[in-house]
């Protein structure tokens, strides 16, 4: 199930909403254009790289995909209750979780995003690591769509169908 976190700001949840919905990266000043702009059409993680690591085992694959959406809803929320706490070193040791998880899984966008979450932790910009984490859940929320689908089995060419 997608997810937002709570939103920094009052009345910041319509907002954000409205901007998930048309694509857009809320809170970047300097680069308001929508991110389907900006990425290609393609799913944003590489089936073919994971069909290699399962070995084309459609139950490895599911078992995959499926553990991958639970640790990482998981590990974003408590990226977000790290943030809200001000807790920026337990904030990139979740952000360097994921950029793990999404890497391992070819996601570029999140797992860039999840960089950025960490290296804002480190340097102790609080205000850059809680738009980078709102930019996260976005692609987190694009990611995991197409996964969903491959898992349940609606997409007519899913992980398993080559």
């Amino acid at each position: 199930m997608a997810f937002l976190a709570k939103p920094p700001q009052r009345g910041g949840t319509p907002r954000r909403i409205a901007a998930l919905a048309s694509g857009a990266r809320p809170g970047r000043c300097e680069d308001t254009a929508p991110i389907a702009s900006r990425r290609t059409t393609e799913t944003p993680f590489d089936r073919e790289k994971i069909r290699r690591l399962c070995r084309g085992d459609a139950h490895k694959l599911e078992e995959l995909l499926t553990l991958f959406l639970s640790s990482s809803e998981e590990l974003l929320a408590q990226l977000a209750q790290a943030l809200e706490d001000h807790d920026l070193p337990r904030a990139a040791r979740q952000a360097h979780q994921i950029k793990g998880a999404t890497a391992y899984l070819g996601a570029t966008e999140a797992t860039a995003l999840a960089a950025e979450v960490e290296a804002a932790a480190k340097a102790g910009d609080q205000e850059a690591c809680v738009t980078a984490h709102e930019d996260l859940e976005a692609a987190f929320i694009r990611l995991s769509i197409p996964i969903r689908q491959d898992l349940e089995g609606e997409e007519s060419e899913g992980l398993t169908h080559g």
